[in-house]
């Protein structure tokens, strides 16, 4: 016989699941709920605080079990974007710890940033500052986690929006992900010519915490030091001397320097660099995306990650998506790499 206090939980999952708990597993499933929830024919029959379900060609993506969300909201900063071709950046992630029913969620959204005034609680003085934000456009159910094909869905959909209401394609000038190898490939059938930067506060993390160097090795500190040198590279040509330099320095005996070298420096990932892109505002940095993560939806979903489908879908997430049109999630350098 199970426990009394498991018992308990999952009564209290039930109530909050307003449907005992029905976790829907079955992307056959998903898309009847779909069915109720596409995306109206005109931008004006949109209503605020609903979740819409983007319509695309099952038979075109038959290796990619997936539902592709979005409210008025997103679709709004999606038509802003249709106006900037080549002038945003596009950033693409997946919540590894958002699984329900072993769904993923994946999101792609633009970087803003927005200037604040905020009073300090100590010297009651008014402090300025500069705040790097995320805005969604899409949200994305899926199980292929981050494959290029899964990628290439979620980004067609931004496409199908963007034509819908508003008659063009979006261009972005650059994209940008944690070094993903589906996450760059997929983007890369969408946008061929578009380049795509890598995230350094990853690699940094990485270094700190000793998974991209274990922090035992003898010259754990003296690459630290080195690769944050490279980071501040302004052009393409001083990352090559840079680089060139490193070489000489690291030799190539060392085979966990091989490995830092063969998947850090060399192409497609040598693109995390300050002087990457000359997208204005771009730095190659999924920091705002990852803080947006951790706080708009971890600390708003976790609570109910136990409740139906349906009702995750359609007021648990719609909330988030509706907050995310009021707030901006800031970069939180303490949370922002959080896995």
């Amino acid at each position: 016989m199970k426990p009394l206090k498991a018992y308990q939980n999952k009564k209290g999952r039930s109530k909050l699941a307003k449907t005992a708990g029905v976790i829907v597993d079955d992307i056959g499933d998903l898309r009847y709920w779909a069915e109720d929830h596409y995306l109206p024919d005109s931008l004006d029959e949109l209503e605020p605080f609903t979740t819409y379900a983007v319509p695309y060609d099952y038979d075109a993506f038959k290796d990619v079990e997936a539902l592709i969300l979005t409210t008025l909201h997103q679709i709004q900063w999606i038509g802003q974007l249709a106006k900037m071709p080549g002038l945003f950046v596009l950033h693409i992630d997946g919540k590894h710890k958002v699984h329900h029913g072993g769904w993923l969620l994946i999101t792609v959204g633009t970087h803003a940033m927005d200037y604040h005034r905020k009073k300090t609680a100590l010297a009651h003085a008014i402090a300025h500052g500069i705040v790097h934000g995320y805005r969604p456009a899409v949200y994305m159910f899926c199980k292929q986690q981050e494959t290029d094909r899964c990628i290439q869905l979620v980004l067609h959909c931004i496409q199908i929006i963007a034509l819908k209401y508003f008659g063009v394609r979006i261009v972005p000038g650059l994209g940008c992900a944690d070094h993903g190898k589906g996450i760059m490939a997929g983007f890369k059938v969408e946008f061929p010519t578009v380049p795509i930067a890598g995230c350094w506060p990853h690699i940094a993390w990485g270094l700190t915490h000793g998974n991209v160097l274990r922090v035992t090795h003898p010259r754990w500190e003296e690459v630290k030091a080195e690769m944050a040198a490279l980071h501040l590279a302004q052009t393409r040509g001083m990352w090559a001397v840079m680089v060139e330099a490193l070489g000489k320095v690291w030799g190539s005996r060392d085979r966990e320097l091989n490995t830092i070298w063969s998947e850090k420096l060399c192409w497609p990932c040598d693109n995390w660099f300050i002087g990457f892109t000359n997208v204005p505002g771009a730095t190659p940095s999924q920091q705002a995306q990852e803080s947006w993560h951790n706080w708009g939806v971890m600390q708003r979903l976790s609570g109910e990650l136990h409740a139906s489908t349906t009702y995750l879908l359609e007021v648990s997430l719609a909330k988030v998506m509706t907050l995310d049109g009021e707030i901006t999630y800031a970069c939180n350098p303490n949370t922002c790499n959080a896995r």
